[in-house]
């Protein structure tokens, strides 16, 4: 295959879990429906994303799952022609499924409130439908899996893994590496470090444990046979989404780097930079919206976490209204900077806030506080930024 990417340095931008909706399949919707909202939001965003992708700067694009809301079939098709006008820029995309993209039982189209089932895809079909976003440009593919390699340059390859299991276990899917796919990555690191080729990793599913309460259903099952894998071929770095938030940890000396999703606030994606001399550098950039776009989408959202917060407060229906009004603001101004990765910028003003001491003196039985809690304990640093030279 061609090789990918002939900047310096080489520049990889990296978004994940855009969830993208057709919009056939909710035209017919109510207009102030939450789904609508949402969905015209995707497209706006991901629109946006890919007028940002400067060829001039830009070598390759890397999308990380979740591409589709809910793989319905559709989503897929009208997602992909919008690739393939960053494509005809001269902006390779390099993709790999995640747990929404493929035989998902919840794929639906949604017309006056009601919701229908719609057409949904299988492996064969994504394989098929993104062939020119990874898997005929691959320099190996696995027979058992979604999972390929690609070239980046002369002496750096991308391993796009799919470590999604496509069951469905209640109450979600999980993330795991099949046996054979991991027999097929240890002979791809091996060739690699045979040619004395840097190999950078991305999947789905996380590879470390990015939260303590989040840990089912997020981290791959197997995550420490695979990290322990990667780290035997002095892999570094490891690139995940599904969270939706913006986080790094380690496991087993790799750095795996969750990017936020694109789709929510604050509408962030990751630009990796690696140059002649391996110095390794990823960043975050926030889209350059309209200030008016990005107050809406940030309103949205912090509108629709205290929803959610006050549902669960509901608990406490001997306190006081005002009282958990106050509360449920404060957690969802946590939880944006929380999901964008900057926790850390404002954790010690939160901690002496009347609105926290309420949380202590009310709400320590429930979950969004054990949440808040975990928050001041495992995102006390910069998420944005990472730099590092290779071994």
């Amino acid at each position: 295959m061609a090789i990918s990417c002939t900047h310096e340095p080489m520049t990889i931008a990296i978004s994940t879990d855009l969830h993208y909706l057709a919009k056939r399949l909710y035209e017919k919707e109510r207009p102030y429906a939450k789904i609508c909202q949402q969905a015209r939001n995707s497209e706006y965003l991901l629109d946006w994303l890919l007028e940002e992708m400067d060829p001039q700067t830009i070598d390759v694009l890397l999308l990380t799952g979740d591409l589709a809301s809910n793989g319905e079939k559709e989503s897929h098709r009208e997602f992909i022609k919008k690739l393939n006008r960053i494509k005809e820029r001269g902006i390779q995309v390099f993709v790999l499924p995640g747990n929404h993209d493929i035989r998902h039982q919840k794929a639906s189209e949604y017309i006056d409130g009601k919701i229908y089932p719609t057409e949904t895809i299988g492996e064969t079909d994504f394989r098929t439908m993104y062939a020119s976003f990874g898997y005929d440009q691959a320099l190996s593919t696995d027979q058992d899996s979604l999972s390929y390699v690609a070239e980046l340059s002369e002496d750096s390859w991308l391993i796009c893994l799919d470590n999604c299991c496509r069951v469905n276990e209640i109450p979600q899917r999980y993330g795991k590496l099949k046996t054979e796919t991991l027999a097929w990555l240890e002979r791809n690191l091996k060739c690699a470090k045979e040619q004395k080729i840097s190999v950078y990793v991305a999947g789905h599913y996380n590879l470390a444990y990015h939260n303590q309460l989040f840990r089912k259903g997020f981290t791959m099952r197997n995550h420490q046979q695979v990290s322990e894998l990667l780290h035997k071929y002095d892999v570094q770095l490891f690139f995940s989404g599904h969270m939706h938030m913006q986080h790094m940890g380690v496991e087993n000396g790799v750095t795996d780097i969750a990017t936020a999703s694109l789709a929510t606030y604050p509408h962030q994606y990751g630009v990796l930079k690696i140059n002649q001399k391996q110095e390794i550098s990823y960043h975050t950039k926030q889209l350059s919206l309209p200030e008016f776009k990005r107050m809406s989408y940030y309103q949205f959202y912090y509108e629709d976490f205290i929803v959610q917060i006050l549902e669960e407060l509901e608990q406490l229906s001997g306190v006081d209204w005002a009282v958990r009004q106050k509360m449920a603001f404060f957690a969802a101004k946590m939880n944006l900077h929380y999901f964008g990765g900057t926790f850390y910028t404002i954790a010690e003003v939160a901690r002496q806030t009347q609105e926290w001491k309420l949380w202590k003196q009310y709400g320590t039985e429930l979950f969004f506080y054990q949440y808040l809690q975990s928050m001041f304990e495992d995102s006390m640093y910069d998420h944005n930024n990472y730099y590092k030279r290779e071994r």
